[in-house]
């Protein structure tokens, strides 16, 4: 048996099969949790009380990635007058 596991063909073998039972598993995993949550966004949505056309028009628009939100960093001093991004002194009305 030690020979086996000390075997570097089987040691190969074995992680290549374990990885790729995990990398199935994982997609079977997201497919079956985003089907979930879709139905369930399908369901929310009859709920609200939407036609079957809104419902398909809400499914089929393009999905817009988000911005990342931009963190206000200031190195001015505390008290100072906020920065208003212009550059010729004068301050935004």
């Amino acid at each position: 048996m030690n020979d086996v596991l000390t075997n570097p063909f089987f040691l190969v073998f074995a992680f290549l099969t374990l990885s790729n039972v995990a990398i199935a598993a994982g997609y079977y995993w997201y497919r079956a949790r985003k089907a979930e949550l879709d139905a369930n966004l399908k369901h929310e949505m009859l709920q609200r009380g939407m036609s079957a056309e809104d419902i398909r028009q809400v499914l089929a628009a393009p999905v817009k990635p988000r911005k990342p939100a931009v963190a206000a960093t200031s190195d001015a001093e505390p008290g100072a007058a906020p920065d208003t991004g212009r550059h010729d002194g004068s301050q935004k009305s």
